[in-house]
């Protein structure tokens, strides 16, 4: 059945989720993702699902600092792809283009965890109606990604509509 002793630690290490999963009663996982450690701060992730290999350094601490992002460049870019997304749903049921949106994120460590995060949209060019935009930003605000970040991070959003 197994070719490898890797794909039998891959399949007791499924079997073991699994098994969690159903006793916790978790009813879907949605995706699982497969991060090495290659030394030198390094690591590369994939989801199975997708051919794409996402690669990290840990920034300051690596010698070639910058050439990936950081997993925390990694949390915040996902952040900000949650909320235009969530964004973009909106929009979508409302028949509005919003091609060309964008966010721009930067944050503020302290002791080693993100303390505050300032997100600025520019809404490049959306027709919307003020009650659309007040839905697309309310939208950006129930992010799984940000609804997932502990509770006192302090989240500034602001949003930039050009007409």
């Amino acid at each position: 059945m197994f070719t490898t002793n890797g794909e039998f630690e891959n399949f007791i290490i499924f079997a073991t989720i699994k098994k969690l999963l159903t006793y916790k009663n978790i009813k879907q996982v949605m995706a699982e993702i497969k991060v090495t450690y290659n030394g030198d701060f390094r690591t590369e992730s994939t989801n199975g699902q997708s051919p794409i290999i996402i690669k990290t350094d840990n920034s300051m601490q690596s010698q070639q600092a910058g050439v990936n992002f950081s997993p925390v460049d990694m949390l915040l870019g996902s952040y900000g792809a949650c909320m235009l997304s969530m964004m973009g749903n909106v929009a979508m049921r409302r028949d509005i283009d919003m091609t060309g949106a964008t966010v721009n994120i930067s944050y503020e460590m302290e002791e080693m965890a993100i303390k505050t995060i300032w997100a600025c949209f520019h809404m490049k060019a959306v027709a919307a109606d003020e009650k659309a935009r007040k839905a697309m930003e309310g939208a950006a605000k129930q992010c799984p990604v940000g609804n997932s970040l502990r509770a006192d991070i302090v989240k500034h959003l602001s949003f930039i509509w050009d007409d």
